[in-house]
């Protein structure tokens, strides 16, 4: 079940607040790496471990697959009630919409969701339709937009680089955060020690973090990114 709501005028903001089962956005991957029946605790465990295995090799057809009916599924689940709920609220195209996930919700590509169908091509997903954007929680998110709360002046980035040898990728977004027309703060390589990370934080608004992630979906407070010595 999925809802959209506004927040305050005169400039309204879109959140979505999502209540599903956890595991029912996953049952398209299980159905993707494993040919058993998934509707027992012990079969999605398999499937996933399989799932995880394939998706090591980003190359790998049978990752491929699964991330379709990842995408596929979030669509049915999440992304077609919301757009029916946009569209009783008149929202137009490409107004901002907010996520706030939990757990392992979280690390879905919610903004990447479908293709939605359509007789337009190429195919479109929800990026294509809306600007998604993604808040850890309502609180902050509110807070952010009361007056005062922002200012005239080009916010700060604080640009965190520790990638592993799997994010080939790196040097390139480095250099695209570091292209925006605003000042930002760089710790690349050894200066990204957690203690320096937080310390910078404080007086960033925005950041923008490339390096290794642990995701801990029983105990989301236990999740990490693995930086410089930690």
């Amino acid at each position: 079940m999925a809802a959209a709501q506004q927040i305050t005028k005169p400039n309204p903001t879109l959140w979505v607040t999502v209540n599903i089962r956890l595991f029912l956005p996953f049952s398209a991957s299980y159905r993707a790496t494993c040919s058993k029946d998934v509707s027992s605790p012990r079969s999605r465990a398999i499937s996933a471990r399989r799932l995880r295995n394939a998706s090591t090799t980003l190359e790998s057809d049978e990752c491929e697959v699964a991330l379709r009916s990842v995408l596929e599924e979030l669509y049915e689940l999440v992304g077609r009630p919301v757009i029916k709920r946009l569209n009783e609220l008149n929202r137009s195209e490409q107004s901002r919409v907010w996520w706030c996930a939990t757990s392992v919700f979280y690390s879905l590509p919610l903004h990447a969701m479908g293709p939605i169908p359509s007789d337009i091509s190429p195919p479109r997903y929800f990026l294509d339709l809306y600007i998604p954007s993604y808040t850890p929680s309502l609180s902050s998110l509110i807070e952010s937009r009361k007056v005062g709360s922002q200012t005239s002046d080009k916010p700060s980035i604080l640009l965190v680089l520790h990638p592993d040898a799997s994010m080939a990728e790196a040097l390139g977004e480095m250099q695209a955060v570091q292209g925006v027309r605003t000042r930002v703060k760089n710790l690349i390589g050894a200066t990204a020690t957690p203690t320096a990370v937080l310390e910078c934080l404080q007086d960033h608004p925005f950041a923008h973090i490339v390096c290794p992630g642990i995701l801990e979906s029983g105990k989301p407070f236990d999740s990490s990114f693995k930086l410089h010595n930690d």
